[in-house]
């Protein structure tokens, strides 16, 4: 069976390598390919700035703990300067194994704590410890367009959260010249939304995050993705909030961001 997932190339990691070491509901290993739908390029002059800001007062030990919810936080945070280092008493926090090695590549030596069974920002605020002190800060390096909701619900756990605008997920292809991920290997398995079309029937589509589902509906894909023709995965509850939001179908819901989490969507989706 054929997964696309709606991210580079350039992001493949475990979760990549897991499906393909895995197999799909015909017995046969998974076969593994990208539908590009969104880039990541770093902030404008500005906002570089003020990361480059947040860099400094990490290192400062200004703040308390550093959470981190994506490998492209991670990769911006360096990008900035960061070179992966924390002072003593910092804590680093993740929410995700694709997350941790990415800041182990960018530096980090310690400690990383990732939530044990719910990888994702609600996992974060069920089992952070809280401050411990009134004032301590905590840095949230994002997505421009990542919602608030994760540092209202941080702010009411005590934290003083600086919340950083790290990166911008833009449209498909990208700024090359802002570009924060590097170019893909060549020979990739790149499907475009115009070439959705011509796609085996044994194919699903995994919809990797609420931004990826509103930029592959300004494309050739939308129709495809709004017939149900083919399966569409969600990876997590976020993703699927924005699929219902625009009137997709959803064929099933990874509950964890991982090779097994997406497997047994697959497995639901195709025995529905």
């Amino acid at each position: 069976m054929r997964l696309l997932l709606t991210r580079r190339p350039a992001q493949a990691g475990d979760l990549e390598a897991g499906l393909r070491a895995m197999t799909g509901p015909d017995g046969v290993p998974f076969e593994v390919g990208f539908l590009p739908a969104t880039d990541t390029e770093l902030p404008d002059d500005d906002g570089l700035a003020r990361l480059r800001g947040a860099v400094v007062a990490l290192g400062a030990g200004e703040v308390a703990v550093l959470v981190v919810t994506s490998p492209n936080g991670a990769r911006a945070l360096a990008a900035a300067g960061w070179d992966g280092s924390v002072p003593a008493g910092v804590r680093v926090a993740a929410t995700g194994p694709g997350t941790v090695r990415v800041l182990r590549e960018v530096g980090v030596r310690g400690a990383v704590w990732v939530p044990e069974e719910d990888r994702s920002a609600a996992g974060i605020l069920a089992g952070l410890p809280g401050p411990t002190r009134p004032g301590d800060r905590l840095l949230l390096p994002q997505s421009a367009r990542a919602s608030d909701e994760f540092a209202v619900r941080l702010r009411e756990l005590g934290w003083a959260v600086d919340r950083v605008a790290a990166y911008r997920t833009v449209a498909y292809p990208g700024d090359p010249a802002r570009r924060l991920l590097p170019e893909d290997p060549a020979g990739a398995d790149v499907v475009s939304p115009a070439e959705l079309d011509d796609q085996p029937a044994s194919t699903a589509i995994v919809l990797t995050s609420p931004s990826a589902v509103e930029e592959l509906l300004d494309t050739a894909a939308a129709e495809m993705l709004r017939s149900g023709a083919l399966p569409c995965i969600a990876l997590g509850a976020p993703t699927r909030r924005a699929m219902d939001a625009a009137g997709l179908p959803v064929a099933a819901q990874a509950t964890t961001p991982d090779a097994p989490g997406v497997a047994a969507a697959v497995r639901r989706a195709m025995a529905a």
